[in-house]
């Protein structure tokens, strides 16, 4: 060995000696373990430098280095900064990376694991801000992880809703408040996701447009999001609408007058249907224990056909002018009466017109 200590000779040649003291671990009874990763990753920075190497370098002691590495305490924030931009790295991230190590120490009742900031030539109160503005910062960083957290399971339970979206077809009922069934169920389950307290119905039956629209004026005051308000009327609205305009008269004779519900108003639940969605994901967060309801029970077939039934209908139809056409063909018939068959056919394809405008903006099966 030589008279300095750091190499010695053998047959192989000079071998170097680790300067300074040996490595600690780490994996050791009684340290905080948030503090133990922590001190882990700083010590990294220290690369093959010593302690008394980094004294040099840096305005901090020894005993600081030591204890920051050896995960005994916390070191001061000037100190991570100082060895994180000595080291080339991102101090922003580590500053993040400390305040996060705070506050779990705070939070477990530790602050005696926290270093205060005692570095040389330096004002304890400068440093003392620079910590308060990392925690600040981390706790706006943890804030909006949280908030995405929330939007992520929103959005989850948004899309689920939206299945249920109303469709622009013409429903099958016998008074407006059958037919609009669909968008007044789709808001009875999205104002429970705001608010889940139960919507009071003037009946025993499924709540109804005009028992779900006070509850969806009253989310502009739950999210302060005043549009809910001004859609909520809106609806209200039209729905009257619906219900003075919509009857059409049916029979033979004065005697025999029988009033039909006539469904107009598919496309507006349609437009409604889709600014309440809109407003859900701009209208806050909701809470943790937030719960999508199961749709109202109804004869949906009979309500809302699905494509299949209008895709039925279409080939019955084609196939009745097919078949007409042939006996036709087969009788050789008079030219009036081809006229009168297409007379007849031209009713029959803007039936099917009709029908197939509805399998579109029907809903799947």
């Amino acid at each position: 060995m030589s008279a300095d200590g750091d190499s010695s000779t053998n047959a192989g040649g000079p071998v170097r000696r680790r300067r300074g003291r040996p490595e600690k671990s780490l994996d050791i009874a009684g340290l905080d373990p948030i503090l133990r990763e922590f001190a882990r990753e700083l010590k990294k920075l220290k690369r093959d430098q010593t302690l008394k190497d980094l004294k040099t370098a840096l305005p901090w002691s020894t005993s600081e280095f030591s204890k920051a590495f050896n995960a005994h305490k916390l070191p001061p924030l000037g100190l991570v900064a100082a060895l994180a931009g000595y080291r080339g790295e991102d101090v922003g991230e580590w500053e993040l990376k400390w305040a996060a190590v705070r506050r779990h120490l705070e939070k477990a009742g530790r602050t005696d694991l926290i270093q205060r900031s005692n570095p040389q030539s330096r004002d304890v109160l400068q440093a003392n801000a620079a910590e308060a503005e990392a925690m600040l910062r981390t706790i706006e960083v943890q804030a909006l992880d949280s908030r995405l957290v929330a939007s992520l399971k929103a959005e989850s339970l948004l899309a689920e809703l939206d299945e249920k979206l109303p469709t622009g077809t013409s429903k099958n009922g016998d008074n407006p408040a059958q037919c609009w069934h669909d968008l007044a169920d789709y808001l009875r389950r999205l104002v429970l996701l705001f608010d889940p307290r139960p919507i009071e119905t003037g009946g025993s039956g499924p709540v109804g447009i005009t028992d779900v629209l006070p509850r969806l004026a009253d989310l502009a005051q739950l999210t302060g999001v005043q549009q809910w308000v001004e859609l909520a009327d809106q609806i209200g609205t039209t729905f009257d609408t619906a219900r003075e305009s919509g009857w059409l008269p049916t029979g033979s004779s004065p005697q025999s007058v029988a009033w039909v519900y006539l469904d107009r108003f598919a496309s507006f639940r349609v437009t409604a249907g889709g600014i309440a969605s809109r407003l859900a994901r701009g209208s806050g967060y909701l809470t943790a224990d937030a719960v999508l309801v199961e749709p109202a029970l109804v004869g949906v077939d009979h309500y809302d056909p699905p494509r299949s039934y209008h895709r039925h209908i279409i080939f019955c139809v084609m196939g009745m002018l097919i078949l007409g056409t042939g006996v036709l063909l087969l009788r050789r018939t008079s030219g009036q009466e081809w006229m009168v068959w297409g007379a007849i056919s031209f009713g029959f394809l803007a039936f099917i017109g009709m029908e197939a405008l509805q399998m579109v903006n029907a809903r799947e099966d």
